[in-house]
């Protein structure tokens, strides 16, 4: 995207030609490229030309002030590229072989310099002139003294020419093959090593205003293409669903609704190309009335086109403008739009004190999304900033460290926070017990992280408001099965409802809790008495004295070692319907779904019954079994436990 348009004047060519994407660019003026570099996407440059760009060239010297040597009175030797004009016909670079004088016409100029002769050296790669159109039509009047230049002189090959070539720093890294630095000279500087390219400048496409994108984007087109458009729409979804003879209704006045700009509120220009807002209040004069507003991946090069679309769109209140190169003005405090409530600034290689001095900007924003920038330390933010804010999401920022989480405390208005992938270790809170920070924090997003203890999932114990977490490809999940760990995060966090977005059912907790205590039972018997033991024990293990409070201290008796074996033998189970009372092997892989089908071929019932799970061990334990999806397992059951069938 359009970036610097610094001017430049080298003097050697680029070795190749960019391709088709967004970057910043340089334009580099009068750029001559050398015999190899005659290649534009596979096509000569020289075929290309026409007899029209030949003459058009501007074969005028550079400078009077040529650097020169005398080989004799009025003699120059031009230590650069020399361009002959000539028709299609003749595409030919003269690039001298021997250090002889060419005579010609006396008195021809080039510029202010009168040249009697010609002299030419071994270097002339390293620099160009450019003749007159005066100077060649003089001398070439004469075809005998040409003829002669070419035999002696020259040595004939495909070529392009010259002109403004534009110095492209790729937005893609990938895209470029330089830095800028071509054979030794420097034409611009690129962000990266391998990001830099040259194009022609028809090559690039400059983009449109925002009011042209919207009126293509959204007007109303009575033409036959666009007929023929809805017509093959229509075809296609006739043969998708094999319905031949299917209508649709009501897309004319879907299409009236979406031209009638006016009345515009939710407007999707995302990949348009849009480099500007167009003309002073053009946007606010066509559609006033837009309050969500999506501009992502487009050319804008600066947040003042931004602040000035904002300015116009008095009701705006929802604005993407994630992926475009935004550079943030050094005054941006005379700039202020109450109206945006969520803002979404991705791919923008944003730190987070230029979000703050944004904030300003957006002082009501109650959700900031901030994805894929390079924020990586967190200042403090000031009480006015982000007053509002409820909803902050970090993700795949290189942040890493949880200290720097801790200083969002300073937004006491948080609610949801989003540091998936922000490479977290591990989460320490100062308190032992329930910490004051992010008392209004009801959801937090920790998945894609490299946490590797199971302390680290206690702490989040002590945030007194979550609710819902989302903690998926953590190291840690490696260690246990899928049931246990479910478990014991549910066990750990007290107040948690949802857990990957999946609902916390007062059976399942209860159960993930008693289980917790089991787990963990025979560590706890083993260090109870011994009071510098059971503090290391119980801060290891959250909300364990809790829970033995609760199910109570577990006997030693109950307490069995996990093994390999005792996970895929059978267990005893006694089925009782009624009066009649079967006795069952079965795996703890079973589903309850597969439990209900087998109880009803036992005990031939016609409906589908309802099972209770009863604790042979613990009388007050009873569990419904609801959830066909779970395994037998889960439950954790013993031989000799009961499942009473109802119907």
């Amino acid at each position: 995207m359009p970036m610097n348009m610094d001017t430049e004047y080298p003097q050697t060519t680029p070795n190749e030609v960019g391709k088709h994407s967004t970057g910043k660019v340089t334009i580099l003026q009068d750029l001559i490229p050398t015999v190899e570099d005659t290649y534009i996407q596979g096509e000569l440059e020289s075929d290309r030309m026409d007899k029209e760009n030949y003459n058009e060239l501007e074969l005028s010297a550079l400078n009077t002030s040529l650097e020169t040597a005398k080989t004799g009175e009025n003699e120059i030797s031009l230590r650069q590229h020399l361009y002959w004009p000539r028709t299609p016909e003749r595409k030919a670079d003269f690039l001298y072989q021997d250090p002889v004088s060419c005579k010609v016409h006396e008195g021809y100029t080039t510029g202010s310099e009168t040249l009697s002769s010609i002299g030419v050296v071994n270097d002339v790669v390293e620099r160009g002139v450019k003749i007159t159109a005066e100077f060649n039509s003089k001398i070439t009047k004469n075809e005998e003294e040409r003829q002669n230049l070419l035999q002696k002189n020259i040595q004939v090959r495909k070529y392009g020419y010259s002109s403004t070539w534009l110095g492209i720093d790729w937005d893609n890294l990938e895209r470029g093959k330089h830095d800028g630095n071509v054979n030794g000279k420097r034409y611009f500087t690129a962000s990266h090593p391998k990001s830099g390219s040259f194009v022609r400048p028809e090559k690039v496409q400059l983009g449109q205003t925002a009011i042209s994108a919207i009126t293509s984007r959204y007007g109303r087109h009575d033409d036959e293409l666009t007929a023929k458009f809805h017509e093959q729409q229509l075809l296609s979804i006739q043969q998708s669903i094999n319905a031949p003879f299917l209508k649709l209704v009501g897309f004319d006045k879907i299409t009236d609704k979406q031209s009638d700009f006016y009345n515009l509120r939710v407007v999707n220009l995302r990949l348009q190309n849009i480099y500007s807002c167009g003309e002073s209040d053009s946007l606010e004069n066509l559609c006033p009335n837009i309050s969500e507003l999506d501009i992502s991946k487009n050319l804008f090069s600066t947040w003042l086109v931004i602040f000035d679309i904002c300015k116009q769109l008095k009701s705006l209140t929802w604005l993407n403008v994630s992926e475009n190169n935004l550079q943030i003005p050094e005054d941006i405090s005379r700039h202020c739009f109450d109206s945006v409530q969520i803002l979404i600034c991705g791919f923008l290689n944003l730190t987070w004190s230029e979000m703050l001095k944004l904030s300003h900007v957006f002082p009501n924003l109650e959700e900031l999304r901030l994805p894929n920038n390079k924020i990586d330390k967190l200042d403090t933010p000031l009480e006015n900033n982000f007053k509002s804010l409820k909803v902050l999401d970090l993700e795949n920022n290189p942040i890493g460290d949880w200290n720097e989480i801790l200083k969002l405390r300073a937004i006491p208005t948080l609610e949801q926070l989003s540091i998936e992938n922000i490479g977290l270790k591990s989460i320490r809170f100062e308190e032992n017990s329930k910490t004051n920070l992010f008392l209004n924090l009801k959801k937090l997003i920790l998945t894609n992280n490299l946490l590797n203890d199971w302390e680290s999932v206690g702490e989040l114990n002590k945030l007194k408001n979550l609710e819902e977490l989302k903690f998926l490809h953590n190291p840690i999940l490696e260690t246990e099965n899928f049931n246990t760990r479910t478990q014991l995060i549910i066990a750990k966090i007290a107040n948690l409802k949802y857990l990957n977005g999946s609902f916390i059912a007062s059976d399942e907790r209860r159960g993930a809790e008693y289980d917790y205590v089991k787990k963990y039972g025979l560590e706890y018997l083993a260090v109870r008495d011994t009071s510098d033991k059971l503090k290391e024990f119980l801060a290891k293990y959250h909300r364990y004295e809790e829970l033995i409070q609760e199910c109570g201290v577990p006997e030693e008796s109950e307490l069995t070692i996990p093994s390999k074996v005792i996970k895929v033998s059978l267990i005893d189970i006694e089925l009782i319907y009624e009066e009649r009372v079967v006795r069952k092997k079965l795996p703890p892989s079973i589903l309850i779904q597969k439990l209900i089908m087998l109880v009803q071929r036992l005990f031939n019932l016609s409906e589908r019954p309802n099972l209770t799970y009863i604790s042979s061990t613990e009388q007050n334990i009873e569990i419904i079994l609801d959830d066909e999806c779970k395994e037998l397992g889960y439950y954790s059951m013993q031989n000799g436990d009961k499942i009473i069938i109802k119907t």
